[in-house]
């Protein structure tokens, strides 16, 4: 695996394995077959397709990241083949299609959390660094100063960049 998500893949790769483990201890037999994205968005999109038509899975698990998952989503969905998302967030997807399962929770959901970190640790001012110009960044900082604002918090700076 390779790409920015290449580590993380490799994470879900050896989770995937031992599933497999499990799974084959209890006499069911799954093969697992591999396709590298390079966490690329076309990539993603290819891999979903060479998938769908050679080698006709029962499901698939990924892509792994949020971008990556909406530009593949759409193949899926049309091919009404189950997929499963170990990292992405329907909020920066933009729907939780019939076929998915997304595994990540909500990231506006996370603000109380958030909040909850900066009153234990005494934060009373915060910056809020995100992405510029994605769903992923608009997202999260919608989230951030969310929980800034339940933190009684001051946001002193915002920076968007690519």
């Amino acid at each position: 695996l390779t790409g920015a998500a290449a580590g993380e893949g490799e994470n879900v790769r050896r989770g995937v394995t031992l599933a497999v483990e499990d799974l084959k201890a209890q006499g069911v037999n799954v093969e697992i077959l591999y396709h590298d994205d390079r966490t690329e968005a076309k990539g993603s999109v290819t891999a979903a397709q060479f998938a769908i038509s050679s080698e006709k899975p029962d499901g698939v698990i990924g892509p792994l990241w949020s971008f990556l998952q909406k530009a593949a989503a759409p193949v899926l969905e049309r091919a009404e083949l189950p997929y499963l998302n170990p990292g992405g967030s329907s909020e920066v997807i933009g729907y939780d299609g019939k076929c998915a399962l997304m595994l990540s929770p909500k990231f506006s959901s996370a603000d109380a959390t958030v909040a909850n970190w900066m009153i234990k640790r005494g934060f009373k001012r915060a910056a809020i660094l995100v992405t510029d110009g994605d769903l992923w960044g608009d997202v999260n900082l919608a989230m951030y100063r969310s929980a800034i604002q339940l933190a009684g918090a001051e946001e002193v700076a915002t920076d968007k960049h690519q």
